[in-house]
């Protein structure tokens, strides 16, 4: 496992574009056109990713239901890990419990677009501002004792709501992305 931290996209870059993105577990995505939205880079092999799933599908889950945009994408090459191929990331939605779209990205133009390097990786956009936040779900990792509780990314979207930015933003660390 090589762990590798994200990249961390400048503040105020736009939504890439995402029409390029397979959605495998048949939900549909539409970009907000005021409010925020969601992105995680995930896999489904990545231990990283697998400590936090059922939280990840938790707090996604309500933020939907709060009328915040999710969207969790896989972008690695699947020839070379199948297990993270389409149909074993809708297995994998459903076994978290995702309400929410998990796509692939195939030319991985999306992850790219993102400068995502590693999974998981989160992003939150303002429709109108770009981007607001890209780092780590919170400071728990496999094997180091912090509960999981998506606290760095919570914190951003309610400095969000207070109209303030958040300026010390942690690079999320993960398994790097499986490029082509």
């Amino acid at each position: 496992m090589a762990l590798i931290e994200s990249s961390m996209l400048d503040l105020g870059s736009p939504i890439p574009n995402t029409t390029s993105l397979e959605i495998t577990n048949g939900l549909n995505l539409s970009l907000p056109k005021k409010g925020l939205m969601a992105i995680a880079v995930i896999c489904n092999h990545c231990p990283f990713v697998v400590h936090i799933a059922e939280k990840l599908a938790e707090v996604f889950n309500a933020l939907e239901q709060q009328g915040i945009v999710c969207l969790a994408v896989s972008a690695n090459d699947v020839i070379h890990y199948p297990q993270d191929a389409p149909e074993k990331m809708n297995e994998f939605a459903q076994k978290y419990g995702f309400n929410f779209p998990y796509a692939y990205d195939d030319s991985q133009e999306f992850a790219k677009a993102l400068k995502a390097e590693c999974t998981p990786d989160f992003y939150i956009f303002d429709a109108e501002k770009g981007l607001i936040y890209r780092g780590e779900f919170c400071p728990s990792r496999p094997n180091n004792g912090i509960p999981v509780t998506g606290k760095s990314l919570l914190n951003a979207i309610d400095a969000h709501g207070a109209n303030t930015i958040i300026s010390e933003q942690k690079p999320s660390i993960g398994c790097s992305i499986k490029w082509k």
